[in-house]
């Protein structure tokens, strides 16, 4: 696999990048759930025919 090879002075960037991207996506969520309750909570006065 010698697309994987680095020169030893930037043999840090791609684990670097794997790590910051798998970080990223494992805290992605969806939003509709806790949007939904939240929109149609007594504070904001919203029914769900209005939220959805």
């Amino acid at each position: 696999m010698s697309c994987f090879q680095t020169s030893e002075s930037q043999s840090w960037i791609y684990p670097t990048v794997i790590l910051c991207l798998f970080g990223f996506f494992s805290m992605m969520r969806p939003s509709e759930p806790f949007l939904m309750v939240y929109l149609s909570g007594p504070d904001k006065n919203l029914t769900s025919a209005e939220v959805s």
